[in-house]
């Protein structure tokens, strides 16, 4: 009994320090996304990044296995689904959000992700939703209002940017809790390199339709910063920082890991700020306060809830 109570004293430890460093990881991804995508499509930026995470993590599955990594008798059909409508489209939503909407604000909206968590994990799942949610809810909603008016000086310039960040979390959720139970007896290791790179491969057929049809516009140029940049997304927030979020959730469950992603804009607005010069604007400032304020309140709310109960 105290080697068990021990053993899961020690899994929330290095679970909950496996998702600290994935915060600075995926808050570093923020602003060189921004710099790459004003070379580089979305889907273009995207793509490359998930192949590159891909070969990585598969490299590494066949180093520690001694064996090919990819196989047929694996679920290719469940493989598929979550890499391309699970991955793929959160990231090239994110992407987009990121392209459009600017870091900061960005990244100050993507604080909302433990409340859009719980709330995808309630209707598509249906875990429990704990009392404080519709306060939370509420009050993360007025802060993106101020992000998306007041950051921008006028609706005029709102260009939707927010708003995918929302999206994107839908998606995200979702495939972090599917993949769980879709792929349950994988190692994570095994289950972030499988659909990472069959949604790398989606997203590359994907633009490549579109661009030849004429329907989208594929533009990358290929220099030493922008391709470092892409072996920087690739290898560091998406291969690593995917790995490790993927392993938390596996030990914590989505909507308690869910709760790092309050710390992910601090991450991503420093970075930015020392790398890059960005400068938050009051309003994103006021935003992000009280969208953290609104997570904060539901989770102290349903952590009273579960108590009590």
């Amino acid at each position: 009994m105290v080697d068990a109570v021990a053993s899961a004293r020690r899994d929330t430890l290095i679970s909950n320090g496996a998702l600290a460093i994935m915060v600075v990881l995926w808050g570093s991804s923020f602003p060189v996304i921004n710099a790459l995508v004003q070379t580089w499509d979305v889907l273009s930026a995207t793509a490359s990044r998930q192949l590159v995470a891909a070969t990585m993590l598969l490299g590494l599955i066949a180093i520690r296995e001694r064996r090919f990594p990819l196989r047929a008798s694996q679920p290719w059909r469940k493989l598929i689904i979550l890499g391309t409508c699970g991955l793929a489209l959160s990231s090239a939503l994110m992407t987009a959000a990121i392209s459009s909407g600017g870091v900061v604000a960005t990244a100050m909206m993507s604080a909302a992700s433990p409340i859009v968590a719980a709330l995808t994990a309630r209707a598509v799942f249906g875990m429990p939703l704990y009392g404080g949610i519709v306060t939370g809810t509420l009050l993360a909603a007025t802060g993106g209002l101020v992000i998306v008016v007041m950051g921008h000086g006028s609706m005029t310039e709102f260009r939707g940017g927010e708003i995918l960040v929302i999206l994107a979390t839908v998606c995200w959720t979702w495939y972090s809790q599917a993949a769980q139970r879709w792929l349950a007896g994988y190692s994570q290791l095994h289950i972030t390199g499988l659909t990472v790179g069959t949604g790398g491969v989606a997203l590359v057929i994907l633009a490549s339709v579109l661009n030849v049809t004429g329907v989208y516009e594929t533009r990358f140029e290929l220099t030493p910063s922008t391709v470092a940049m892409v072996l920087y997304l690739g290898i560091i927030p998406i291969g690593i920082g995917a790995w490790l979020w993927m392993f938390a959730v596996s030990r914590l469950g989505v909507t308690v890991a869910s709760i790092y992603h309050n710390f992910v804009p601090i991450s991503a607005v420093l970075v930015a700020m020392v790398a890059f010069g960005a400068t938050p604007t009051i309003y994103h400032l006021i935003g992000g306060v009280i969208i953290l304020a609104g997570v904060v309140y539901s989770q102290v709310r349903s952590r009273a809830e579960k108590k009590a109960t």
